[in-house]
């Protein structure tokens, strides 16, 4: 249905902010071949940043993740230590 309507691959994005759901995602992604990649979610505050992020990649299909910024009460909370310590690590994981 998606070829005949000149659709070639979708991504999929992550709409909640749960670890659960990039592994779900990444789940669909692997039955469903029009789905070319994941952009999930991982708590970028966390200390366990880093196994979440090296477990997920494992994964062929997944390409990043996404933070529902305008969502956090903290005005700053891209500038806040921990996030950008949890930023910093993504490039270790492609």
């Amino acid at each position: 249905m998606i070829n005949a309507a000149g659709v070639g691959g979708t991504v999929a994005v992550q709409a909640r902010q749960t670890v659960d759901e990039s592994y779900w995602l990444l789940e669909l992604a692997a039955s469903q071949p029009f789905i070319l990649g994941v952009v999930g979610w991982v708590d970028l505050r966390s200390p366990r940043v880093d196994e979440d992020l090296e477990k997920l990649s494992r994964h062929p299909r997944f390409r990043g993740v996404r933070h529902i910024v305008q969502d956090e009460p903290d005005d700053h909370f891209l500038l806040r230590e921990d996030v950008q310590r949890g930023i910093g690590r993504l490039a270790k994981f492609g």
